[in-house]
């Protein structure tokens, strides 16, 4: 029985859809549902009343919608994000990461963007905040984290999102930026009385005879037979 194949450009335009959802999403902002119902309070009386007035309102009310989910995906297009370590890590002391963020659009800059860690699924907020990134620049931006147990602990990747241009909508796309973490144990300081017990045990006294000392006891010439390590090269 034959098959019917899909169209190409459907297939591609599905595609897309699918790789959009799956890396983008989009939320309200309390001032977006309120810009919407008062959007939605305008076609009503626009609908009930035949005002043209009431209907150039709508659609500048609209148009701002189109414009706000334009410029927030303009705002996020060629941001490339990567996270610098430190060294060492020691659970208990609080540490600094590094983001690297880099605007790679020729002609755009980018606004209000920030970033989150994430960690088991959740994102986590660390305060990264960028009011403006010119094109072809590159920002760094260091944030404090503490890790209280030892171990591995995994970053499974990053979320940038921005409120750009009018804070009706907050656009994320997810990036799968994963580091692992390696935490060494918690570092405490040394009783005084231990550290006492060392000085005591590794002190030395210096004592006129000869031997290996790191003092010197007198100077002769070479005799056949004489250590050469006890030799002084002048």
């Amino acid at each position: 029985m034959p098959t019917r194949r899909e169209p190409q450009g459907r297939a591609t335009l599905r595609g897309f859809f699918r790789w959009f959802s799956r890396h983008r999403t989009i939320r309200l902002t309390p001032e977006g549902v309120r810009f919407l119902l008062l959007s939605g309070a305008a076609a009503a009386a626009a609908i009930n009343t035949g005002n043209n007035l009431l209907y150039l309102l709508l659609a500048m009310m609209l148009s701002l919608i189109v414009v706000s989910g334009i410029l927030s995906e303009q705002c996020l297009k060629q941001v490339i994000l990567r996270r610098r370590l430190p060294p060492h890590l020691f659970a208990g002391e609080p540490t600094t990461l590094t983001m690297v963020m880099t605007n790679h659009k020729r002609a755009l800059a980018s606004f209000s963007l920030r970033v989150m860690d994430v960690v088991n699924g959740v994102p986590v907020d660390r305060g990264i905040h960028v009011l403006h990134l010119p094109n072809r620049t590159t920002t760094l931006q260091a944030y404090p984290v503490l890790l209280t147990r030892r171990g591995r602990h995994r970053i499974e990747g990053v979320k940038l999102l921005t409120r750009f241009p009018f804070g009706i909508f907050v656009k994320a796309v997810s990036m799968p930026l994963e580091s692992e973490l390696v935490v060494y144990p918690e570092r405490k300081p040394l009783p005084n009385t231990l550290t006492q017990e060392f000085v005591a045990v590794g002190s030395h006294r210096s004592v006129s005879r000869r031997g290996r000392g790191p003092d010197l006891y007198n100077l002769r010439l070479y005799q056949t037979g004489d250590d050469s390590r006890m030799i002084h090269w002048m």
